[in-house]
């Protein structure tokens, strides 16, 4: 096999580990058998250089320190959340969503754990990685664009598929630390007496706002999508369709999204990942409650919904004693 042929095979296999690990949290191969081939790919471009693409694995870290980050302005803005503190305020919402919508009939939601990380944005150009940034203050975020590209979940290049990738997609996640390798983080920096973290979202935060890539990428950092800005021609028409569009083109999502019928659903997958909480290998600060609906539907009405019940905004929050549990509008 010629050399170019070989690169473009093992960045390839490299990505589709990275697939199988970070979106169906099913690896392969080992650790070391993944180093291994990251090797062999870097010598192979270390002896042709001039075959290097801009998305091949070896990218990911190569960046100089910065100074300072820059910003980006997001294209649509990444908005805050309300508060509702009770079962009743959640029937009160459902209620006044149900009158706004003209409607009768019980709601369906999509039901996700409200990940207690850091909210960023990453856009893709023509299925290629663009840039990336912290929600910041909602309107403008960081550019820590060097830092998302060593984060192996994020792919550098969308996976092809039967979806129209093409223009600008403009994709929100999570950024956050599973309890078990933050463990194993902390471990590691006490055996190099080195001080270690106080807890998986801080070290998220703060591993992600490092002026180095080279010390982001070695963090232990995944990240969950779970939502869109612009979508290019990206065609998904509710937010379930989006949960599972965003696999299928190589960007993880959680794997405890469901839909229910109603809100005593809801209420009722509130309740359950509030007792499954502590088992779970990452934190969660509540709850993200979304209306199924067509794109038609949501665009015209979700802006009756803010224009007309301004504590609504783009979600309502359920209370998750002692942490909060969020209930959001999507708009398409």
């Amino acid at each position: 096999m010629n050399p170019h042929k070989k690169i473009l095979s093992l960045i390839k296999e490299i990505e589709q580990h990275n697939i199988d690990y970070y979106v169906h949290d099913n690896p392969k191969i080992s650790d070391a058998q993944y180093d291994k081939l990251l090797k062999e790919l870097e010598q192979l471009e270390k002896l042709s250089p001039e075959l290097i693409s801009e998305n091949s694995p070896t990218k990911r870290v190569g960046s100089k320190p910065a100074t300072k980050f820059s910003s980006i302005e997001h294209t649509i803005p990444m908005l805050s959340l309300a508060n509702a503190m009770s079962h009743q305020e959640l029937i009160d919402f459902d209620e006044r969503v149900k009158k706004l919508l003209d409607t009768n009939q019980k709601i369906k939601y999509v039901l996700e754990p409200k990940l207690d990380g850091l909210a960023v944005e990453v856009v893709y150009e023509d299925g290629y990685f663009k840039h990336g940034s912290t929600r910041g203050d909602g309107i403008t975020g960081e550019d820590v664009s060097s830092n998302l590209k060593t984060i192996r979940g994020i792919p550098l290049k969308l996976l092809d598929s039967d979806f129209d990738i093409s223009g600008v997609l403009e994709f929100r996640g999570e950024v956050f630390i599973n309890h078990s390798d933050f463990k194993l983080l902390n471990q590691k920096r006490m055996e190099d007496d080195k001080p270690v973290f106080s807890n998986p979202r801080n070290c998220a935060a703060g591993s992600l706002r490092q002026l180095d890539p080279k010390i982001t990428a070695a963090r232990p950092l995944r990240i969950n999508f779970y939502s869109i800005g612009l979508k290019g021609n990206l065609n998904v028409n509710t937010q379930m369709e989006l949960v599972e569009c965003m696999p299928l083109l190589g960007l993880p999502v959680n794997h405890l999204i469901k839909v229910g019928t109603g809100i005593n659903d809801a209420i009722s997958y509130y309740d359950h990942l509030e007792s499954i909480r502590n088992n779970l290998d990452y934190d969660i600060d509540g709850v993200v409650i979304i209306p199924e609906d067509k794109a038609e539907d949501i665009l015209l009405k979700s802006e009756k919904l803010i224009a007309t019940e301004s504590e609504i905004r783009k979600a309502i929050r359920d209370g998750m004693d002692p942490q909060e549990a969020y209930i959001k509008f999507s708009v398409f």
